[in-house]
This record gives structure tokens, C-alpha cells and sequence, in this order.
């Protein structure tokens, strides 16, 4: 039977991976209002909104990943930006899956934010409850508004995902120049999962795993200064800078505070119980690939 994919966020880092690796004999429909989107995938059907979807047109997957950038000041007008793309979108996008009489399996991305910060000697296992802060917030709403589908549902908690594109894209410029930095001593946790471990997670879902919840952490992840040295490493550079914490709360508010300053570490031994099979655990050879 053919499949046609509805892939939100599809200009995306982790959308234009998925689509790239997609087999041809998927038909993919993407809410976007970006035009570049068709330009590079002229097979795509680009739709600004749901109901733009032609009745005739079965959707077999959905995969749920809009959101505007969380790597900025969190202003009233920002936060309303970043709630209004993740939650009030997925809300919208449940109750027109909720409509449809085939109901196709949602994989609906959320974050780590859901847990809050922490330490190395408490790291967070995957059934922990959510944290406290902004970040926190709007995932567990996210989530929320994903467990409204009444169809099988999966949704995937991602960590900083790591490839040719997203944070290893903001980093490159700096430590090709020799000025590699950690940010208040680099010791808060960094948790990072390569971008084919994602692209598989949301490609390979299945109605197995309705109704559940993934960690996309890779179970070798540790500390900022752990990657960051790894990429001075890899670009045969070197660590210069430490940014104070103070300078970056001053430039950045809260934003500095709970994505930058504080960290998160996870339990290795929850991670892997998920039988996930992460494929990128070795830095190096992560960094490698993307990096060079």
C-alpha cells in the first residue's frame, strides 16, 4: 500500500534530514509556509494549512516537528512565538487528526526541557515527572497537546541533536577561528543524540510503540566541555574562552539559564532499557563526519 507522510517543521534541520533519507516511494505532504521547501523537493505537496490537503489523499504517518527557534532571548513576544508554534500548532493539528477517518500513527517531537535542570550526581531517568522553568513548561504542554490524538501516538523527547546542521552549524564559525569556549566552566551536562539515531527514531516508530515516550539521548553523552573540547579536537583547534555565566544571563535572561548555564545529565542504564539501538555514541567519529 503507498504512503503518504504529513511532515510538520519540514524546512527544518531534522524535517530536511528525514525527507532526504526518505524511500521515493513515499509521497510527503508538508505544512510549511516555506517556499524552499518545494524548491529543493519538487515532489512535495507544500500545504499552508490542513484543510489545503486534498479529501482524496490518505495520510499514513504523521510526523510532528514545527517549532520556531528556542536559542533566543525569551521575551513575552518570543515565548508567545515559541508556545504558539509547538503547542497551539499541535493542538490544531490533533483535532484535525481527530476528524480523519483513517487515523494515521503521530510521532510528535517534544524535548528534554520537559526535565528541568540538574547535576551529574542526579541524573534523570525517562519516567522522571517535569521540571520546573519555561522549557519545562512548554513541553509538558506540548506533550499534552499530542495525547489529545485518539490515535496511536509516539512521542520522542529530543536531546541536542548533533549533524550538518543545528548546534554543531552555530558552533563551527568560533572554533574554526581557534576561539572554542565552554560557557560557566563547562561542566553542566550536554545531552546529545546524532541526527541518523533521530532520523531512524521518527522514520521507524510503529504502532508497537503506540501511546509511549522516547528519550532521544545518546547514553554517551556528559558534559559541555566534553563536546565542545571534542570539537576543537575534531577542527584541530583548541579551547580559549570561558564565558563567564553572569555575561551570558546578562545578554540571554532566563534563556542563558536553563539552556546554556544549567545542564542536564541521564541515567545511561534508563536510556539503553529502551532497546532504542542508538547507532552514534563515538563523538569522534560523529564529529568527523560533520565537522570536516
Amino acid at each position: 500500500m503507498p504512503e503518504t507522510w504529513l511532515i510538520t517543521g519540514a524546512s527544518g534541520f531534522v524535517g530536511r534530514s528525514i525527507i532526504r533519507r526518505l524511500d521515493s516511494s513515499i509521497d510527503v505532504v508538508a505544512l510549511t509556509h516555506n517556499s524552499k521547501v518545494t524548491r529543493e523537493h519538487g515532489d512535495i505537496l507544500a500545504v499552508s494549512n490542513l484543510n489545503n490537503i486534498p479529501k482524496e489523499v490518505t495520510i499514513t504517518r504523521v510526523i510532528n516537528l514545527a517549532g520556531a527557534p528556542i536559542f533566543q532571548r525569551w521575551t513575552p513576544s518570543n515565548r508567545s512565538k515559541i508556545w504558539g508554534s509547538r503547542v497551539t500548532l499541535t493542538q490544531q493539528l490533533v483535532e484535525w487528526l481527530n476528524g480523519l477517518e483513517s487515523k494515521p500513527l503521530l510521532v510528535s517531537a517534544s524535548a528534554i526541557g520537559f526535565y528541568g535542570l540538574n547535576d551529574c550526581d542526579s541524573p534523570f531517568k525517562i519516567n522522571d515527572p517535569v521540571g520546573s522553568g519555561f522549557a519545562a513548561h512548554l513541553c509538558s504542554a506540548w506533550e499534552e497537546a499530542a495525547k489529545q490524538y485518539t490515535g496511536q501516538k509516539v512521542i520522542v523527547r529530543l536531546g541536542i541533536v548533533l549533524g550538518d546542521g543545528g548546534y554543531l552549524k552555530q558552533l563551527k564559525p568560533a572554533f574554526k577561528l581557534g576561539l572554542g569556549f565552554t560557557i560557566g566552566g563547562g561542566h553542566q551536562g550536554l545531552a546529545w543524540v546524532g541526527i541518523d539515531d533521530v532520523v531512524r527514531l521518527f522514520m521507524e516508530a510503529s504502532d508497537t510503540q503506540g501511546n509511549s515516550t522516547l528519550l532521544a539521548v545518546s547514553p554517551t553523552a556528559g558534559s559541555q566541555r566534553d563536546l565542545h573540547q571534542a570539537c576543537a579536537d575534531a577542527l584541530q583547534s583548541k579551547l580559549r574562552l570561558n564565558i563567564p555565566a553572569a555575561m551570558m544571563k546578562y545578554a540571554l535572561g532566563q534563556t542563558a539559564e536553563e539552556l546554556m548555564i544549567g545542564g542536564q545529565y541521564f541515567d545511561s542504564d534508563s536510556i539503553l532499557n529502551q532497546h532504542l539501538n542508538f547507532g552514534q555514541t563515538k563523538l569522534d567519529s560523529i564529529l568527523s563526519k560533520y565537522l570536516n
